[in-house]
């Protein structure tokens, strides 16, 4: 009879695992725009919108009605890619980030 034995799982990849499963393993450029977007966002878009990526400086938003979305992606980016880097510029983790582009997604 010819028994295998499982190799273990080493620590530091269910540390991983979990880290990443939980939204931890995010960079802090990546903490800092998405709290900047929280921060500037009124409350009536923040209630139908959220950041789901920043990558390369382009941070993804991801918005639940089409009449909002049309109105961001027509109107507001600018502003909203303006509101961003002002409120980086005041965030000692986002003193160094700066947002290229806002794009604006339907969820």
């Amino acid at each position: 009879m010819n028994k295998r034995k499982s190799q273990p799982t080493p620590v530091r990849e269910i540390i991983s695992k979990v880290l990443h499963q939980k939204g931890l393993t995010r960079t802090v450029a990546h903490r800092a725009v998405f709290d900047a977007w929280g921060r500037i966002a009124p409350e009536t878009i923040a209630l139908r919108s959220k950041p789901i990526s920043y990558r390369a400086g382009k941070l993804l938003v991801a918005v639940s009605s089409a009449p909002l979305l049309e109105e961001l992606r027509s109107f507001r980016s600018g502003e909203f890619l303006n509101l961003l880097n002002g409120e980086l510029s005041r965030d000692p983790d986002g003193k160094n980030v700066v947002v290229n582009k806002v794009e604006f997604r339907r969820a």
